[in-house]
């Protein structure tokens, strides 16, 4: 028996990534335990003899976001409080991934953002916020250097009691703007690049209001299919109590 030390990428099918590899098998392993039990980010233990694999145990819950990078790749940032984060390297043209998981308490709060990756100013970013006051939606807005302002995507979904998980991503050279709330597909609209977004944005998670708080914002560079929305929201979903992506 060779024990190995793998954490859950995916479920229904079962997928397994072992410590040390860089992307998940590629085929369901046999599992001695219900993977109807397993979520992803769980920690299992796993027989590997040649070419068979058998799941044995799990062995720890969702871990900690450090091994949000054995789901989707490691990301450029994490906030889980209130707070400012310096990031280098994404390009000016180049694609960028953001995630988050918001609270909604009442729907008061008028155009209240609660995360974004951003340059200082209004030019070169990607916001998460409300509408005004008493509107059902949530939205995120992008803005280009020099190009595109104030493309918005929204959806009904600021419900009093609601735990939400958003991304957005600026793909295709920053031609593209892509977002949605709860549902891996979400919905895209053109944008004017301009001179792009920046290369070292700034990734923040505003400390709230009394009608909305952001529990988490991640930022990965490089442009998510859906596929991997699914795989980091499912993530997400496991670790804040979230109902799955649809």
């Amino acid at each position: 028996m060779t024990l190995k030390r793998a954490i859950v990428t995916a479920v229904g099918p079962l997928r397994i990534q072992i410590d040390g590899d860089t992307v998940p098998i590629p085929f369901t392993p046999k599992s001695g335990i219900d993977p109807a039990t397993l979520a992803v980010g769980d920690v299992v233990h796993a027989d590997q003899s040649g070419h068979r694999l058998l799941v044995l145990v799990r062995v720890g819950g969702v871990p900690g976001y450090n091994d949000l990078s054995l789901v989707a790749g490691a990301p450029a940032g994490v906030l889980e409080s209130p707070g400012t984060l310096g990031l280098t390297g994404f390009g000016t043209m180049g694609d960028r991934t953001l995630y988050v998981v918001v609270d909604i308490y009442d729907r008061d709060s008028n155009y209240s953002a609660f995360a974004r990756l951003s340059a200082s100013g209004t030019a070169s970013r990607i916001l998460f916020g409300t509408r005004g006051s008493s509107s059902s939606s949530l939205s995120t807005r992008f803005d280009t250097d020099g190009g595109s302002s104030n493309v918005v995507i929204q959806e009904s979904v600021r419900d009093a009691g609601a735990r939400v998980i958003g991304w957005a991503s600026a793909s295709e050279g920053i031609t593209v703007a892509s977002s949605g709330f709860n549902d891996a597909v979400g919905s895209s609209s053109s944008m004017t690049p301009g001179d792009g977004m920046s290369d070292t944005p700034g990734l923040e998670l505003f400390s709230g209001t009394s009608s909305e708080l952001a529990r988490i914002v991640v930022a990965y560079k490089g442009a998510h299919d859906e596929t991997t929305r699914r795989r980091v929201m499912t993530w997400l979903a496991s670790r804040y109590g979230v109902s799955p992506p649809t």
